[in-house]
């Protein structure tokens, strides 16, 4: 239970800020708690479920105004199109390119040792970071209604990216918008909003197909799964506010790089010496 808590609390903490809740999620249940990568995995996907439950309800307005132009296009606000295209365009890239990721590291990455794995997310931790350090040197002026084709096209492909452990959707989302010179309040807003459905989708196929989710009921058990989910939620609602206010005021690329060196280092050293 302790350690469905300590997961519950990292996903919903963590998802909303660039370092990868999956990634801390995994290297916390196979070096914590023993948990097998393929459990761990299955659990840090399946846990996305409250998160994006979470940002369902904070960004309600946001999604009834898509609602509102798939059934009636007359009716458009400044950004309901924008919305729109931006949701579509991510969802059917993210999809494409997020499933056959999901498969390779579902039958190929898991099946690395605990400390192999633990060395191959730290490796992309570190990238995720010197991908936001070189975003955070640019200044964005676009505003949502400017955004265009392409910055939808690049944020899709970088959601589909997130499925490998270490990547973080977040982190990489909103860099591609900042590279692609979109405001940064507005590059914060939208990367939380298109993740909604590739959330679910991932979540959904990791709970109607994923045969580690099944196994993992068995080993992590049924009521830790759903105490994990519920903490998570209820955090997430909590902190989604404070962690878009933070998101603009702290510097994550330090965090990511080090931390993720650290972990590839430790992992690395203790292989050598085992």
């Amino acid at each position: 239970m302790s350690d469905a808590i300590i997961i519950g609390f990292l996903q919903g903490l963590l998802e909303w800020l660039p370092v990868s809740s999956k990634s801390m999620i995994i290297l916390y249940l196979v070096n914590a708690a023993s948990v097998s990568g393929e459990t761990a995995y299955s659990l840090a996907m399946f846990l996305h479920f409250s998160t994006a439950t979470a940002a369902l309800i904070m960004f309600r307005s946001d999604f009834l105004k898509v609602i509102k132009y798939i059934i009636n296009r007359e009716y458009s606000s400044d950004d309901s199109s924008v919305l729109f295209r931006s949701l579509l365009v991510t969802i059917v890239l993210g999809a494409a390119i997020g499933l056959p990721l999901y498969l390779l590291t579902r039958y190929f990455i898991l099946e690395l040792s605990g400390l192999l794995l633990t060395c191959f997310i730290g490796l992309f931790l570190i990238l995720t970071g010197l991908f936001l350090k070189y975003s955070k040197s640019l200044k964005g002026l676009k505003s949502l209604e400017q955004i265009g084709t392409v910055d939808m096209v690049l944020a899709g492909f970088m959601q589909g990216l997130s499925a490998l452990p270490g990547l973080s959707r977040s982190g990489l989302v909103a860099s591609t918008f900042l590279m692609r010179n979109v405001e940064k309040e507005t590059a914060l807003r939208l990367t939380f909003i298109i993740s909604v459905p590739i959330i679910y989708g991932m979540a959904i196929a990791e709970f109607v197909v994923g045969l580690g989710f099944r196994a993992s009921l068995e080993e992590f058990g049924t009521i830790n799964i759903l105490i994990a989910l519920v903490t998570s939620f209820i955090l997430s609602l909590i902190s989604l506010r404070m962690m878009l206010e933070l998101a603009r005021r702290l510097d994550f690329t330090k965090f990511l790089i080090c931390f993720g060196s650290l972990t590839f280092a430790l992992a690395l050293v203790t292989i050598m010496l085992s």
